[in-house]
Formats: structure tokens, sequence, C-alpha cells
């Protein structure tokens, strides 16, 4: 097989990867802290839940961070996302974060095994 193309080809995957799986692995990361330093226990759904969050700690960081960067550089708020995708880029990384997050808490619930 010949593989054509190079890493540029791939770029906007990989970022579209970290930000999907990053920002859930962000959201579980401070719930298992914030439960560790209480001593309560971890829930498949508290992860699930925290993922979530996660997920839209990092939306809004996003759409902040490019706005005000839009903003000082080409003097538009909405110039670097590309003025109407906002919403749709919004919805995706949501609906594929919260699979993430759903398949986070069922590995977690597998793991810990169904009696708890």
């Amino acid at each position: 097989m010949i593989w054509k193309g190079g890493y540029a080809d791939y770029v906007f995957f990989v970022y579209a990867l970290l930000a999907v799986y990053g920002s859930v692995l962000f959201g579980v990361a401070v719930h298992v802290v914030r439960a560790k330093r209480s001593g309560l226990s971890l829930f498949p759904f508290g992860l699930f839940n925290a993922g979530v969050f996660g997920t839209v700690a990092g939306i809004i960081a996003y759409f902040v961070n490019g706005g005000v960067y839009g903003l000082v550089r080409y003097g538009a708020f909405d110039k670097l996302i590309g003025g109407n995708l906002w919403g749709l880029l919004a919805i995706f990384w949501g609906v594929f974060s919260a699979l993430v997050s759903a398949g986070l808490a069922l590995l977690f619930y597998a793991w810990r095994g169904a009696s708890g």
C-alpha cells in the first residue's frame, strides 16, 4: 500500500482529536482530584458529567479566545472561526465529547464491576 500525503494532511484531524479527548479528560481529571481531596467515591455518572462539563468549559474557552484573537487581529469577533460555523462546531464537539464521556463512564463502570 502506497501512502500519499504527509503530516499536513492529518493536522486538523489531530487537532480535533486533541480538542475532544483533551476537554473530556480535563473534566474527568478535575473531578477525580476534587473527589480525592474530599474523600468521596467516584461513580460512572459523575465521570460522565465531569466529561461533559469539561467539554463545555473547553468550548467556551475556545470561542472566547478565538473571538478575542479575531477581534484583535482582524477587527471582527467571528472572523477567525468562519462566521456562521460557530454553532456547528460547538454541536459536533459537544456530541463527540458526550460519546467519549459515555464511553469512559462505561469503562469505569465495567472496571469497578456491576456491583460496585
